[in-house]
C-alpha cells in the first residue's frame, strides 16, 4: 500500500495493488481459488484455508471450520462484480456458480485455477451478450 499526498492541497491519497479489497484480509484472487477448491473441487474447509490462508493460526474452537468462505460467497455479488447474476441456493452452490463465472471471465487457455484467477480481476459484466 502506498500514500501520496498532494503538494497543493495536502490531500493524501492511499494506492493499493489491483485486487486488495477493503476491510478484507484476502485478495479477491485469493477468495476466488478458496472458493474454487471448497465448491468445485470439494475439499474440506480446513484443506482449502491451509492451501489459501497465510496465516498458520487457527481457531481452536473449530479448527475444521473457515466461516469465511460462506460469508464470500454471501457477498460474491458485490466483491466480484456480479450485479447483473442472480445467485441464490446454498453458500456451496453460490460459490460454485461464482468461481464458473470468474473462469468464463479468464483468458480461454490455462487451468481452472488459471482462469478463476485472473477472472476475479475483472468487473463488470461476464457475458458479451
Amino acid at each position: 500500500m502506498r500514500r501520496y499526498r498532494c503538494t497543493d492541497c495536502g490531500v493524501t491519497r492511499t494506492v493499493v495493488p489491483r485486487g486488495v479489497v477493503k476491510a478484507y484480509r484476502y485478495t479477491l484472487a485469493a477468495i476466488a481459488l478458496a472458493l474454487t477448491y471448497w465448491a468445485v473441487w470439494r475439499w474440506p474447509q480446513d484443506r482449502a484455508r491451509e492451501r489459501v490462508s497465510p496465516w498458520p493460526v487457527v481457531g481452536s474452537a473449530e479448527p475444521h471450520r473457515w466461516r469465511s468462505l460462506r460469508r464470500w460467497a454471501s457477498r460474491a455479488r458485490e466483491l466480484f462484480g456480479l450485479d447483473d447474476i442472480a445467485l441464490h441456493g446454498s453458500a456451496r452452490l453460490i460459490a460454485r456458480r461464482v468461481t464458473k463465472l470468474l473462469a468464463g471471465r479468464g483468458p480461454p487457455d490455462g487451468t481452472e485455477l488459471d482462469r478463476v484467477f485472473a477472472g476475479a480481476h475483472v468487473r463488470g459484466r461476464t457475458s458479451s451478450t
